[in-house]
């Protein structure tokens, strides 16, 4: 199995997801290993407008919130 991908955290985002409750920290972490093995997650969609830059979201809906995690 080929290695991992690296996760870099920007910022806060990293603190700002560990924030979540804790079945969207499972959804969304999930969602971030399957990008590391160079898959892609269901719950994703591409973002337009950033010019085919790859820019990634996952998405969870939660309690009447909509949580969002983006990546590159």
């Amino acid at each position: 199995m080929p290695a991992l991908k690296t996760v870099i955290w920007v910022g806060w985002r990293r603190r700002d997801l560990r924030a979540f409750p804790e079945p969207v920290k499972d959804h969304m972490g999930y969602a971030l290993y399957i990008a590391q093995r160079g898959g892609k997650h269901r719950d994703t969609k591409t973002l337009s407008g950033f010019g085919g830059a790859g820019i990634v979201e996952v998405v969870k809906d939660f309690r009447g919130d909509t949580l969002r995690a983006v990546y590159t």
